[in-house]
């Protein structure tokens, strides 16, 4: 115990001397970590007309302040804020819409995307392919994205920004994509700047499904979000 202690102790002394660029690494205030700090954190929290008849610690309450903070702040008609961790809540949001062999595009790792989205998305059995990118504009390179949507049918466009530091143009992207085919944006990473309104909200209600990993800017105990748009497609 004394040796996990003293490491404890050398990584918190260390990380004064450093700045952290993930933006799941973030530090929140003080006031951000007090309910982890509390009885609350411990507790099971079921919906109020759940089969389990079991108290909900105002747990329930509070997830529904923050559905309709974030309505207001996103601009959105419905918020979901039930499922846990990213990768659990990629798998959930894809699966809902794919059938086997289904197609579903999606950022290579080495233009930002999600390493793991790719295998995960294999593992369900369906195609994965990497969307066209233009590294010299740090952009999806829409031509050539345009030209294999004109022969191949896509069932997802996943967008799961992670090392990435420009917003993708979802104007043009969208414009180029077949009606049925479901446009998903993984803000996890940009969510502060989503919220501050800040270069990468522009055209984000050309997103028909928008999850977000709570715990990276909204320190809400590693939740995914869910938040369908008030816009019809």
């Amino acid at each position: 115990m004394n040796e996990l202690l003293d490491l404890i102790i050398k990584n918190e002394r260390e990380a004064r001397d450093v700045i952290r660029l993930v933006a799941s690494e973030n530090l929140p205030r003080l006031e951000d970590r007090l309910p982890f700090m509390l009885d609350m954190y411990a507790r099971y929290s079921f919906d109020d007309d759940s089969v389990w008849k079991y108290p909900t610690y105002y747990l329930s309450d509070m997830e529904r302040i923050t559905e309709n903070y974030l309505k207001e702040y996103l601009d959105c008609k419905y918020v979901s804020v039930k499922p846990i961790s990213g990768l659990n809540g990629m798998l959930s949001v894809v699966s809902a819409f794919c059938s086997y062999g289904d197609t579903v595009m999606s950022l290579s790792p080495n233009d930002g995307g999600h390493f793991k989205t790719r295998p995960l998305v294999t593992k369900l059995g369906f195609n994965s392919i990497f969307l066209p990118y233009n590294r010299e504009e740090w952009e999806i390179d829409v031509e050539k994205f345009k030209e294999y949507i004109s022969d191949n049918k896509v069932k997802v466009v996943y967008i799961d920004l992670c090392m990435i530091a420009f917003p993708i143009n979802l104007k043009k992207l969208k414009e180029m994509m077949d009606k049925d085919t479901l446009l998903i944006y993984d803000a996890s990473h940009v969510l502060g700047l989503i919220v501050l309104g800040i270069n990468f909200k522009c055209h984000l209600k050309k997103v028909q499904i928008l999850s977000l990993l709570a715990h990276i800017r909204l320190f809400l105990a590693h939740r995914k979000l869910y938040l369908l748009p008030i816009v019809e497609f």
